[in-house]
């Protein structure tokens, strides 16, 4: 096996045997599209920074390659090649990082941006773009004089349901869907913590909600009735099919709407629907008319003669 690494002594022109230099090495230029789309996206500011430091080292490798030339045996040949500069166009918009940070953080909120003013002193041409056009354009659905309009369940009511948050029937009357749809921008929240590993998220704020427009406990049976029909239907749109689950519901419910007396009874249904539905949001269920007629027998108001 030959070693091209050290070359064999031969002799010189007066006879005692020298070291030959090693033979030019041939120069390599390496690329890569992933790194060259990265430099290309810095800002105009980081370029010219990376560029001082590409001619200051280039300097440097040509000094080595400069004394490799007077003298190869002393000095060995510099390894590396000369960077070359990125490209650095007129157009581009000369931000800085810090700048580019501050504008991430006034697309955050208004709070935000208040909170993390700063001075743009630094930078040299920062022009204000326009706002971009909003994403959910107001449409206006042509109907028929006459014509109801399908019932609508805000996606405030499914963020609710799909982290297992209960929700009062009260919710779900009429006016109180009215409500939501009308006012929810303006309605409280509340924060929640999310599963593990995620970070915490707003909601609906049902208690404020039961406080400000209609508590569950004060509903009268036709609110009720009409609470549950809807409460039913929200359930089979955010299932998205026929599941059990809706089934399920629409057995729990027939129960107090089938119930004999239901206007004399109502108070003592509406509590032990409102235990078992609460009880239901961890837990699974299934209807047993035993259980629920015990239930619903400790809120009867036995009257003696």
């Amino acid at each position: 096996m030959t070693n091209t690494s050290n070359p064999a002594p031969s002799a010189g022109p007066g006879g005692p045997i020298i070291n030959q230099p090693p033979p030019q090495r041939v120069r390599r230029t390496h690329t890569s599209v992933g790194v060259s789309n990265a430099l290309k996206a810095l800002p105009k500011s980081l370029k010219k920074k990376k560029n001082e430091l590409i001619v200051e080292r280039n300097g440097k490798h040509g000094l080595l390659r400069a004394q490799h030339a007077a003298d190869a045996i002393a000095f060995p040949d510099y390894v590396s090649d000369d960077e070359s500069t990125i490209t650095v166009s007129d157009d581009e918009d000369f931000l800085s990082p810090a700048s580019n940070l501050h504008k991430a953080i006034m697309a955050s909120s208004p709070k935000t941006e208040e909170s993390h003013k700063r001075s743009r002193e630094d930078d040299n041409s920062a022009t204000s773009q326009p706002k971009a056009p909003s994403k959910k354009p107001h449409v206006e659905v042509a109907i028929l004089p006459g014509q109801s309009l399908p019932i609508v369940f805000h996606h405030c009511l499914h963020e609710l349901y799909n982290n297992n948050i209960y929700m009062p029937l009260s919710m779900f009357t009429m006016p109180s869907l009215a409500h939501i749809n009308a006012n929810t921008v303006t309605m409280d929240t509340w924060k929640v913590n999310g599963e593990s590993g995620e970070k915490p998220f707003c909601v609906l704020n049902t208690v404020i909600f039961e406080k400000d427009v209609l508590k569950e406990t004060e509903m009268d049976c036709a609110q009720w009735t009409e609470a549950v029909l809807n409460f039913v239907n929200f359930v089979a749109v955010a299932e998205g099919v026929e599941p059990d689950i809706v089934k399920r519901w629409q057995a729990h419910f027939g129960h107090f709407l089938n119930a004999p007396d239901k206007q004399c009874n109502y108070p003592a249904l509406l509590t032990a629907d409102i235990t078992l539905c609460q009880r239901y949001v961890s837990l699974p269920f299934v209807y047993n008319r035993i259980l629920y007629d015990d239930e619903t027998r400790k809120g009867v108001t036995v009257i003696e003669p």
